[in-house]
């Protein structure tokens, strides 16, 4: 299976609310795992970015998807290439909202304080989620252990 990695931002649009939220990633932990679609989502005030790994075509189709979705506006492709493995596979879609992240951690991959994808480049949005990640990963094994 030859993999992609899929990294945008988009904003929501103004008719976008917290239900529709809910929505999105009801369907998205639903329907990704049938089509081997892995990622991330993060949410901040008004922003998107979000990393989609799996099959090529699945990820293109998918993308194509939520350009054309009107709850989204701008989106914008950050990076997009082959993968030799994923770095999120145990995630059908994990979510992380702007309000759980550190400012150190924005701070570490981008110019400002406050969450914005949009000023960072396709490298700095992958290690930002890379990021994210491994910081919800350890917080959890912290409560756990």
């Amino acid at each position: 299976m030859h993999l992609v990695r899929l990294v945008y931002a988009s904003r929501f649009s103004k008719t976008m609310n917290l239900e529709e939220l809910r929505n999105i990633l009801e369907v998205s932990r639903e329907e990704n795992p049938k089509k081997c679609i892995t990622g991330v989502l993060c949410y901040g005030p008004g922003l998107f970015l979000q990393c989609l790994e799996g099959p090529r075509p699945e990820v293109n189709e998918l993308y194509c998807k939520i350009a054309n979705d009107t709850r989204n506006e701008d989106v914008s492709l950050l990076d997009y290439g082959d993968i030799n493995e994923r770095a999120f596979e145990q995630w059908s879609m994990a979510y992380v909202k702007a309000d759980d992240i550190t400012e150190h951690l924005i701070m570490r991959f981008s110019a400002g304080k406050s969450f914005d994808p949009f000023s960072m480049t396709g490298e700095q949005a992958l290690g930002f989620v890379h990021a994210l990640l491994e910081e919800k990963e350890r917080f959890l094994h912290e409560v756990a252990g």
